[in-house]
């Protein structure tokens, strides 16, 4: 019988779980204990995932039962792919699903909503009422109509991110040596320091890779326009997060959003960037939300789910 493990059950579809019991036994993990992800590949065929847990190659060894990784997400950088192949494990993600993803629009919507959160200082705002308190003067804010807005990456989220921005009266541009798209009038600028140079906000939407890891390093920064602000909903790699906190620190940027930061699945209260948001009001932090909505994992585990049983009834012919 096929033995399925669900690694990350809380919001989990329940129809979908009702289908996944149709093709054999299905273990949900108590997300109150951290799980033994090598023993979860011994134990299971199909090991589900979202992104609280990485997958590496010390978790694969020849006691190895698992043969296919499900995980619901684009980026796969918490998964040791050579690892997983080495082992004829095969890895079921939505990397590369164009058609389905151009529906799946909920990571857009937060990059726009950490954008007023840091322009509008609204967080802080909110805290303040809660405070007891009710003063509007120390939270002069920022609009988003007439800035340049900088598209760093202009794949299927940039693009989309690009739309919402130009729909709130940005100046939008983007940089991408890899796209060359006149879509919806969308600037595209040839040369990264121009680019850099000329937006007022950047918003990230790179994959990680080897050319992207701290693509926003400190020279990127240092060209960055003062009190410029940077949002990121990739991949928390992507930024050097020393230069970023020296760069806020410093008062070079007026400030940055993040829904993504390194090593998540280690984080804790102690992350250098933790206790900078901690004391200073131009970082805002969320995690990894993005994508976490009702909606987005409604759609995306029945799409997954769907691939899967494809994939099983392949293997069966």
């Amino acid at each position: 019988m096929l033995k399925i493990c669900i690694s990350e059950p809380v919001n989990f579809s329940k129809a979908v779980l009702e289908d996944l019991g149709e093709l054999g036994e299905v273990y949900c993990h108590n997300d109150s204990a951290k799980l033994d992800v090598a023993k979860a590949l011994q134990d299971y065929d199909v090991f589900w995932c979202r992104l609280g847990y990485s997958i590496d190659a010390s978790h694969i060894n020849e006691d190895t039962r698992c043969r296919w990784i499900v995980c619901p997400a684009t980026g796969l950088d918490h998964i040791d792919l050579e690892a997983c192949k080495a082992h004829g494990i095969e890895v079921l993600s939505l990397a590369n699903e164009y058609e389905f993803l151009r529906d799946i629009r909920a990571t857009a919507e937060h990059t726009l909503c950490l954008c007023l959160m840091l322009l509008r200082r609204s967080l802080h705002a909110a805290n303040h009422v809660l405070e007891g308190a009710w003063d509007r003067y120390p939270f002069l804010g920022n609009e988003i109509y007439g800035k340049r807005v900088g598209i760093l990456g202009y794949g299927r989220l940039g693009q989309l991110v690009a739309q919402l921005f130009q729909a709130f009266g940005a100046d939008v541009s983007y940089y991408d040596p890899y796209v060359n798209s006149t879509q919806n009038s969308i600037q595209r600028i040839e040369h990264l320091d121009q680019f850099i140079a000329q937006s007022h906000l950047i918003s990230v939407h790179l994959k990680l890779n080897i050319e992207t890891e701290k693509f926003v390093n400190a020279a990127f920064l240092s060209k960055m326009q003062r009190h410029a602000y940077l949002v990121n909903t990739s991949r928390g790699a992507i930024i050097d997060e020393v230069a970023l906190l020296n760069s806020l620190s410093e008062g070079h940027l007026a400030g940055a959003a993040l829904d993504v930061v390194q090593n998540e699945s280690t984080v804790s209260s102690e992350n250098a960037l933790i206790q900078y948001a901690k004391n200073n009001q131009n970082l805002i932090l969320t995690p990894h939300i993005g994508g976490f909505t009702e909606e987005s994992i409604d759609k995306t585990e029945r799409f997954m789910f769907k691939k899967l049983l494809n994939t099983l009834r392949a293997s069966a012919n």
